[in-house]
């Protein structure tokens, strides 16, 4: 392989991943005030500057014990760097990170490709073909409904679904890929242990409930107790102590923390706010508005030529495989909790990326197959990255964000 034929490859379609985030993202930043816990966020994060205390989130000198302190550190850093602390940079930050994730999923989705038997096929298509063949998970990922809503809001999700899907995903490369079981445990217990940091015990679910399933569907079940696996255990739990112990010694026992995390589970689990009825209505509504136009890719699944081009190739079958656990098992098991929201799941939303990423693969490899849908989804993109670009224009020419935000509604 020509190395640095892969590397320029690389760079560009990052570049224009980057440049297609940004003008998707950045008009809409600063077009309303804080909403829902977005104020609290930058509050924390605030007050940890202004008394240089950044070990335990506080509001008005009093702990805030519901959510661990990551995101808090990330907006403080932004803020003092920057020396800014307004709406736009706020948020600005969420979408820099959700932007960081798409680029992660385009990178892995090009990696894996390599090692198939795909990737001679692919080679010969024409630069078009193959420039959207390696970025479109990154720009499937970022165009999600329930994606936008996270770039956009100064919110811990978007720093939540960064290391959980750098710690599913490098896990998956390394491990599965690569065979480099002991360091795709180190990588992943790293970044578990972050997520930790971001949203609770929550974050490990995420690992589980796709890890588990793909050991156990393969009949590899003497993985599950090996010391790849223990040590992924040790190093994310470790990374969680190292924080828990600073803590105490702060005169502030981490059990504070802890108690407050298991009220939340328990109001999650427990006490319903609204009937079950309502909860499968707004759970399934918000599923069809939060992932269209993208959900309905899925159906291709039902085709048995797509099941044999994907059985054809292992690393895609794993890949597949992977991706369905991670989004099927945390959408049903957030699905039969009363008070989850959809934004919950929102880490496995990289799983689902995927899914629909393999379906498209295998309409452009295989021309005969729904041609025009091969068709149409190479100019989609081109022309709605120009349309961006004109928009993006008009919001700097003017700064009227009236005008943007109606152009947008009336496009999408």
């Amino acid at each position: 392989m020509n190395t640095k034929y892969t590397e320029v490859k690389t760079l560009w379609i990052v570049l224009f991943i980057i440049v297609f985030g940004l003008l998707l993202y950045f008009p809409y930043l600063g077009i309303k005030e804080f909403e829902g816990e977005e104020a609290r966020r930058v509050f924390i994060a605030l007050e940890m500057l202004e008394k240089k205390e950044f070990l335990i989130p506080k509001i008005f000198d009093t702990p805030y014990f519901n959510k661990p302190p990551l995101f808090n550190w990330i907006l403080a850093f932004v803020f003092y760097f920057t020396k800014n602390h307004s709406e736009f940079i706020a948020r600005a930050t969420s979408a820099i990170l959700i932007i960081g994730n798409s680029i992660f999923l385009s990178i892995i989705w090009y990696k894996i490709l390599i090692y198939t038997s795909l990737y001679e096929i692919i080679k010969n298509k024409n630069i078009l073909e193959k420039f959207i063949i390696f970025s479109f998970p990154g720009l499937i990922f970022q165009t999600i409904p329930e994606i936008i809503d996270k770039a956009i809001k100064a919110e811990i999700e978007s720093i939540y679904i960064l290391v959980i899907s750098l710690a599913l995903f490098s896990w998956f490369y390394l491990y599965e890929i690569l065979k480099k079981k002991i360091l795709a445990s180190i990588i992943s217990g790293i970044f578990l242990g972050l997520g930790i940091l971001t949203k609770t015990f929550h974050a490990i679910v995420f690992f589980y409930v796709s890890v588990l399933p793909f050991l156990i569907f393969q009949k590899r079940l003497r993985e599950i107790f090996s010391v790849s696996q223990i040590l992924t255990i040790l190093i994310f739990l470790n990374i969680f102590l190292i924080w828990a112990i600073l803590v105490n010694f702060s005169g502030i026992t981490f059990i504070e923390f802890i108690k407050a995390w298991i009220v939340q589970y328990k109001t999650t689990i427990i006490t319903p706010e609204k009937n079950f009825f309502h909860h499968f209505k707004s759970y399934t509504l918000g599923t069809l508005s939060g992932f269209f136009p993208w959900l309905f890719f899925l159906i291709f699944y039902k085709n048995k030529e797509l099941k044999s081009f994907i059985k054809k190739n292992k690393e895609l079958y794993k890949l597949c495989l992977f991706s369905f656990f991670l989004f099927s098992f945390s959408f049903l098991l957030h699905f039969l909790l009363p008070n989850a929201k959809l934004r919950y799941i929102a880490p496995s939303i990289s799983g689902f990326t995927y899914l629909v990423s393999i379906t498209i693969l295998w309409h452009i490899i295989n021309k005969k197959n729904l041609y025009f849908v091969n068709q149409i989804f190479l100019l989609l993109f081109p022309i709605l990255f120009l349309i961006l670009l004109i928009v993006f224009i008009i919001f700097l020419w003017t700064k009227n964000l009236f005008l943007v935000k109606s152009i947008y509604f009336f496009i999408f």
